[in-house]
């Protein structure tokens, strides 16, 4: 569907990002619309499956101390997959299906709960019977989510910002979560001078509630939440150019 409109388009930015607690009446205010206009938006997104469901966002590692892997899986074939796939389904503790195109053997990537290395191995054999070839399998230490920013108002950049403080003068300090597509992820801190500006510094990250004392050879993960101080201010296009 390519006659997405700004309604439409917002609609999917605010159910991705917290389906749980916008309602329509808050959707209709921010839009300038009616209430039933989004829900009939709403309706035909669901109608065309552009809005397929709304999943809820488990730690299944904070229940007994389960694990969470991920099983990279090849298929006989195209044909087969879409198949094995769904008898991949009736495997009680597999929770995610991913069908991919992939330059390598791997096209089928399988998240299933487990309790031990006992279970790991347990999974891997049933989804051997089932047809596949599990290729690889790896712990899945955390995963981050976050909406299509672009389908979203250019003021809700600032709500990636965790915290936003100003200090003496024209000085302030951002604590900014960084994802995926942030363009200092995965870089050094060496390697990322021409990416800010000069009066900009990153004094602290938070990686998974400890704090790193950063320097040059600190490498920047998704996930981490870097304090950046500046001595003339943090503004829109320095967060852009962080956040991607």
């Amino acid at each position: 569907m390519s006659d997405l409109d700004k309604v439409d388009k917002r609609i999917i930015y605010r159910l991705s990002k917290d389906s749980k607690n916008i309602n329509a009446p808050e959707l209709a205010e921010e839009l300038n619309v009616s209430s039933a206009t989004i829900r009939n938006r709403i309706r035909k997104l669901e109608q065309k499956e552009i809005i397929k469901g709304y999943h809820a966002e488990i730690d299944y590692t904070k229940i007994n101390n389960k694990l969470t892997v991920l099983f990279k899986c090849s298929s006989p074939s195209i044909k087969d997959r879409p198949k094995l796939a769904k008898k991949t389904q009736t495997l009680k503790n597999i929770v995610q299906i991913k069908e991919i195109t992939s330059g390598s053997v791997e096209d089928l990537l399988i998240k299933a709960v487990v309790q031990d290395s006992e279970e790991i191995t347990k999974t891997a054999n049933k989804l051997e019977e089932i047809g596949l070839k599990v290729k690889d399998e790896d712990l899945i230490i955390e995963e981050y989510f976050s909406s299509y920013s672009k389908f979203g108002p250019k003021e809700d950049i600032e709500d990636r910002v965790v915290k936003f403080k100003k200090l003496s003068g024209k000085s302030e300090i951002a604590d900014i979560t960084l994802t995926e597509k942030s363009s200092i992820s995965n870089k050094k801190i060496k390697e990322i001078a021409d990416i800010l500006p000069e009066e900009c510094l990153i004094v602290a990250v938070e990686r998974k509630k400890s704090i790193i004392s950063p320097n040059g050879e600190t490498k920047l993960k998704p996930g981490d939440i870097i304090s950046l101080f500046s001595s003339k201010g943090i503004d829109q296009e320095t967060l852009k150019t962080i956040l991607g």
